[in-house]
């Protein structure tokens, strides 16, 4: 006797990963899990922030459904915690996880927080300062400027290093 033996029909899911300005992002992790939450597939960014599983199977005629997450980010970036969903019903065929957008991971942002006293301990308002991006203190990136608590706080900036100088002050005090 001979045994038949019959093969499931296999596809492919495919992503695209970016920044918000469309600038590719590498070595990130996608895991693929099945409907019962089991990891058929773990796929990573190339060069070009594209990754694609190996080969997953079909399981039905009506197709199998899969559900795709980002399991490791990239350092500086917000994670994506969303859940991504995906049929597979022909053999052979590729599917894109977001109807083929790219899926967009934000710079993680930090924020410059200052307090300006007299030496007396009283806060200083009005003060300005100015956070620059080089140490030369040439490419200013903002300018923020003391309340009346002392305190002068920036909007969100990319995280890294800053350098702060104080280019206004009132009189008589010295910057």
């Amino acid at each position: 006797s001979t045994a038949i033996v019959n093969y499931y029909y296999t596809g492919y899911i495919t992503l695209t990963k970016t920044d918000e300005n469309g600038n590719s992002l590498s070595g990130v992790e996608f895991t693929v899990y099945d409907a019962n939450g089991v990891v058929v597939a773990v796929m990573v960014t190339n060069e070009n922030g594209i990754a694609t599983s190996k080969a997953v199977k079909i399981y039905s005629a009506n197709g199998t459904e899969y559900v795709v997450k980002e399991t490791k980010g990239k350092d500086g970036y917000l994670m994506d915690t969303a859940e991504y969903t995906v049929v597979l019903k022909n053999n052979g065929e590729t599917v894109a996880v977001n109807d083929g957008k790219a899926i967009i991971n934000a710079k993680k942002n930090g924020q410059i927080s200052i307090t300006k006293e007299s030496e007396d301990g009283k806060p200083l308002s009005g003060i300005e300062f100015t956070v620059y991006s080089d140490k030369e203190c040439k490419n200013a990136v903002a300018v923020i400027v003391t309340g009346v608590d002392g305190k002068a706080v920036s909007t969100a900036l990319s995280l890294g290093t800053y350098y702060v100088k104080e280019t206004s002050t009132k009189a008589p005090f010295l910057p």
